[in-house]
């Protein structure tokens, strides 16, 4: 892989973010999470961790910081390497912007941080990447179209629903393979990918009292699954094969389809729109980093 041209997109803490929306330094800042419940020391360790993470990729590669107001289709399709350094919803939104070129996942802040989709070691990340000791994975993602208008490609899932009022009802008809259902009393649908999503897709369907439809990031194979529906439904939850299409006709207003519920992506659904959904022609390039050098 060409290390030339990579670019590296951090994440803002939530400190610095707070800090920018309300104008205060960092003695006012905590008084504020003081006065709101919030543990200030827990908050700000999490802060001067990922700040100590991103001067690493900083020193590493001067000049190929890109925050997320400079990111676009244009910077990502120039460069050689992406890495989303933050946590798993930085890494899913800065792939809504990436069509061919690889994506590296990196955690900085593992300590406070799960971050399943991401490399948790920085410094052995690095160390692998400059002697080629990582591989490069596909993994399905999702299309959807809205009225045949194609929406950001989804890394992990697409939820379908009211968005002003998330758990408020969301009427609609389900159109797959030559069969359809009106589903009158539902809180929308989740469509997934393999990429780490069990938690989200896994609750919506637990009053289905069917199995659920688990995936792995390469299966060339999306599912979806109705969250909290109220009626005899057949339709709930179903497999969508390479070639299948699965379109829902919206019967609300102010609606939503938001590709891995990320809200700054997500596109406007009213009542008569049509929303459909399959495998992209173009998969995820993601890079894995093999087993640890000093192994």
């Amino acid at each position: 892989m060409d290390l030339s041209n990579i670019v590296v997109v951090p994440k803002l803490s939530m400190v610095q973010l707070d800090m920018h929306k309300s104008g205060f330094d960092e003695a006012a800042l905590k008084c504020k999470y003081v006065y709101e419940g919030k543990d200030p020391e827990v908050i700000f360790d999490s802060h001067y961790r990922q700040l100590e993470s991103i001067e690493k990729l900083r020193k590493k590669f001067p000049t190929s910081i890109c925050y997320r107001e400079g990111f676009s289709r244009d910077v990502a399709d120039k460069a050689s390497l992406i890495i989303a350094a933050g946590g798993d919803e930085h890494l899913k939104y800065v792939t809504h912007y990436v069509s061919n070129t690889p994506v590296l996942g990196l955690n900085t802040d593992p300590k406070r941080s799960r971050g399943e989709l991401l490399e948790d070691n920085i410094d052995e990340a690095l160390e692998s990447l400059e002697k080629g000791n990582f591989e490069i994975k596909e993994e399905t993602r999702i299309e959807a179209r809205v009225n045949r208008k194609p929406c950001m490609l989804g890394m992990s899932l697409f939820a379908l629903r009211r968005f002003s009022d998330p758990f408020g009802n969301f009427r609609y008809k389900i159109i797959f393979n030559n069969q359809e259902e009106v589903h009158r009393i539902t809180s929308g649908l989740l469509v997934y990918a393999g990429n780490g999503v069990d938690d989200w897709p896994r609750g919506a369907g637990k009053y289905l009292q069917k199995d659920y439809i688990e995936l792995k990031p390469e299966d060339k194979k999306l599912a979806w699954v109705v969250n909290e529906p109220n009626g005899d439904y057949k339709m709930l939850t179903g497999l969508i094969n390479e070639g299948e299409e699965l379109n829902v006709t919206c019967f609300k207003d102010d609606s939503a389809a938001a590709p891995d519920a990320i809200v700054e992506h997500k596109v406007k659904v009213d009542n008569g729109d049509r929303v459909s959904f399959r495998i992209a022609e173009v998969p995820l390039r993601k890079v894995k980093i093999k087993a640890s050098l000093n192994q």
